[in-house]
């Protein structure tokens, strides 16, 4: 419609400017100075999540040393001590008794057992022993975290006894014992021992651990079994240092004037290992008992900060024209399209002019 056809209501209606973008017939606000501070702290999110994620990917503990020991003793028996990088298994007969042991480092299960059959008079006892050692260092650029009971032995065994001839008795004996040596711990050393002898038909259970959160929970113990758990202390290993971790399980018996005596522990005991969150272990051979927990937490921070940084990208979007918008704003004049109040604006002072002077 020309210009000069406006009606005169157009005239006298005041002009509303208001700050607003339009878009089509829609019109939406800029973007609030809130939304502007939404959209950097998403930035912000998603680059600390980024960081975060790539220090605990590269978060390594590798094993450096390792060992495992047998040592079969009784009466005739040379006193020698077979090693291994990984996995040994060992047993010995002798005119007194039997003896065997297995150390398999991969697994973490040991078992030792020990039988004196008391044929024999002697001042060796039957005894089984078997003892692993394994070395990891931190090659991160933070301090590993070790909680109290992340290394942790479970142990259990049985025993029993016949009667000889004379009053002597016998001994039997259980003994465990977890060592965890890092700069980190209160003193340089958790140390957690159980000891379980049976004399005859009482028994003797001696516990021990270094002060701090070391522990030693027996969970059942008779004349004839015992079971518990050897937890070392909490403790942190910082960057380049290294972990000292060793077990030793040992059965032992003896007898004499004809008492026999016997101590079974062939299904135990199992070593575990809880890693902190984000830690990997890296080693030439897979280690089935040390647990790496996965950390869902970057990853979820990582998903929040791109889901607000999106949004926020497409607000910004919706509300910011583009140029091809500000040239179309008022092209359409028919069908109930607004006008945008600049061309409305020019329009009306054109229409001023145009039109006749009243008299």
């Amino acid at each position: 419609m020309p210009l000069t056809a406006l009606p005169d209501s157009v005239f006298r209606r005041p002009m509303a400017a208001p700050m607003v973008c339009w878009r089509g017939a829609h019109a939406t606000a800029h973007p609030t100075r809130a939304a502007r501070l939404a959209g950097r702290a998403a930035t912000a999110l998603v680059a600390w999540a980024s960081l975060a994620a790539s220090g605990l990917a590269h978060a390594q503990l590798v094993v450096v040393d390792h060992e495992v020991v047998l040592q079969l003793r009784g009466p005739g028996l040379p006193n020698v001590t077979p090693r291994a990088p990984w996995t040994l298994s060992d047993s010995a007969t002798t005119a007194a008794g039997s003896s065997a042991a297995t150390a398999d480092l991969p697994s973490a299960h040991f078992k030792v057992a020990s039988d004196w059959t008391g044929a024999v008079v002697s001042a060796t006892a039957q005894q089984a022993r078997a003892l692993a050692r394994i070395e990891f260092r931190n090659d991160h650029g933070f301090g590993i975290v070790f909680a109290a009971g992340a290394i942790h032995a479970d142990l259990s065994g049985s025993f029993g006894w016949s009667p000889g001839a004379g009053t002597a008795g016998i001994s039997n004996q259980l003994y465990g014992r977890l060592v965890v040596r890092a700069p980190g711990i209160a003193g340089g050393t958790s140390n957690t021992v159980l000891s379980y002898d049976q004399n005859q038909e009482s028994f003797d259970v001696t516990q021990a651990a270094t002060p701090g959160s070391a522990s030693v929970v027996v969970h059942g113990v008779s004349a004839g079994a015992i079971s518990a758990t050897l937890n070392t202390a909490a403790f942190t290993l910082a960057p380049g240092e290294v972990l000292q971790l060793s077990f030793e399980f040992e059965a032992q018996s003896w007898g004499t004037n004809g008492w026999s005596a016997f101590v079974d522990a062939s299904n135990s005991a199992q070593l575990s290992m809880q890693l902190p969150a984000g830690v990997t272990l890296v080693s030439p051979q897979v280690l089935s008992w040390v647990s790496v927990v996965p950390e869902p937490g970057a990853g979820w921070l990582m998903a929040v900060g791109l889901a607000g940084l999106l949004g926020w990208r497409q607000r910004r979007a919706s509300v910011t024209p583009s140029a091809n918008q500000h040239r179309t704003w008022g092209a359409q004049a028919d069908g109930g399209s607004r006008i945008h109040p600049r061309v409305l604006a020019r329009a009306t002072a054109s229409a001023r002019l145009a039109a006749p002077r009243r008299p």
